[in-house]
């Protein structure tokens, strides 16, 4: 789900400004500006996740045997977010309409192969104009934000049993209507 999740960023970005890429280097060659760049994603592994995950895959009924996918690992995915311009009035409105972003948004909506995907993502570093233009004259302004639990499914199997059904005949006392077991 990381591609998926990070596709979908992008997406995103783009509604602010069409001219908006994903960098693989810190070192960016663009044709036009105004343009976003964002780098990453940086993933760190998230340890405390409570969810659980398993899915079963087959059954086989006759020998009683299920096989079931491991439950993934979730991480949180850490984005650098830069954006270009030569005129500071074109910077300014993609800061501003950048830093909305997880407000019109707050679910960042990710399809895999099986899998339809919400995460809640903020700024980390909010975005925010340089100080003044480069030697290029280029107006820049850089911000952090990160999308929390993307989950990461192994090729992991096992084969586990299955639960079989467990019949329980009770003789009812006469007159009552319901029995209790165990206190």
């Amino acid at each position: 789900m990381i591609l998926e999740t990070t596709r979908a960023l992008v997406q995103l970005f783009k509604t602010v400004e069409p001219n908006t890429h994903l960098s693989q280097g810190s070192i960016v060659e663009l044709a036009e500006l105004p343009a976003v760049i964002l780098s990453g994603p940086v993933a760190q592994e998230v340890s405390l996740r409570q969810r659980d995950g398993e899915r079963i895959t087959a059954i086989d009924k006759e020998s009683g045997i299920a096989i079931r996918d491991l439950p993934p690992r979730w991480y949180n995915l850490q984005f650098n977010v830069a954006f270009s311009c030569t005129a500071i009035m074109d910077l300014l409105r993609i800061m501003e309409n950048c830093s909305r972003l997880p407000q019109r948004h707050p679910l960042l909506q990710a399809v895999g192969e099986e899998r339809r995907r919400e995460y809640s993502w903020a700024w980390k570093t909010f975005p925010a104009v340089q100080a003044a233009p480069n030697v290029s004259e280029v107006a820049e302004g850089r911000g952090e934000l990160t999308i929390f639990d993307v989950e990461v499914y192994s090729d992991l199997r096992e084969t586990v049993p299955l639960i079989r059904v467990v019949e329980i005949d009770i003789e009812m006392p006469k007159g009552a209507d319901k029995v209790t077991i165990g206190e």
